[in-house]
């Protein structure tokens, strides 16, 4: 079953560029509201355990327009069960070419309560700055284009700790991006061992397809 769910994602990988992209084309990939609830659904159906099925969450990554962060800054909003209070994920990434690769550098919120549902009011948003953000030191992301007319990102190595105590976890974090469709493993492991401390074992990607409006 999940075998076939991924290749279901693969297949709503669509064609979208007909030539070599640019920075601005992986930005308007990247633009948007995406939503698991296909995937959801279809585990629900094929009668896997609420433990072992994916997430449902909505993930709206909207384009900031501020002066002060720059071009290429998007803030990141996710939230489970297509409830807006439930929120799991609050970002701030910047996006910048290097060569063939873009970077994708993410900054945490001092006052993440503060900026919930900042997606529906600009205002907040034109406001930041980058003393309301806390950089993710060891946790870019490095893009690339593939053949298969997709972006592709990852944090490479075990750079991007994870857990405050305890024995030391990095996060595995892999992304493929279209423009209908937005896949990603994003997992914990244990630094000395490799061995798998949070996320699913068969590195199967969440499923976001995109959609028009959010709740």
């Amino acid at each position: 079953m999940r075998r076939m769910l991924f290749l279901l994602g693969c297949l709503l990988c669509a064609p979208v560029f007909a030539a070599a992209p640019g920075l601005d084309d992986l930005l308007t990939a990247f633009n948007g509201n995406f939503d698991s609830k296909m995937q959801w659904d279809m585990e629900d159906h094929a009668d896997l355990l609420e433990r072992d099925r994916h997430p449902w969450v909505m993930a709206v990554h909207t384009l900031i327009q501020n002066s002060a962060l720059g071009p290429g800054v998007f803030y990141v909003e996710e939230f489970r069960n297509a409830d807006p209070k439930r929120v799991v994920r609050q970002r701030v990434v910047r996006f910048s070419a290097e060569g063939d690769t873009v970077r994708m550098t993410q900054f945490g919120l001092k006052d993440a309560a503060k900026m919930h549902g900042a997606f529906r009011t600009p205002e907040k948003l034109a406001t930041l700055t980058a003393d309301d953000l806390s950089p993710m030191l060891g946790c870019d992301v490095i893009w690339r284009y593939d053949a298969a007319e997709v972006w592709e990102g990852e944090i490479p190595g075990k750079t991007c700790p994870a857990g405050a105590s305890g024995r030391a976890r990095y996060v595995q974090y892999r992304v493929t991006l279209s423009y209908p469709l937005y896949q990603r493993v994003d997992r914990e492991l244990y630094a000395d061992t490799d061995a798998l401390a949070s996320g699913f074992a068969d590195e199967l990607p969440t499923l976001h397809a995109r959609v028009r409006y959010v709740p």
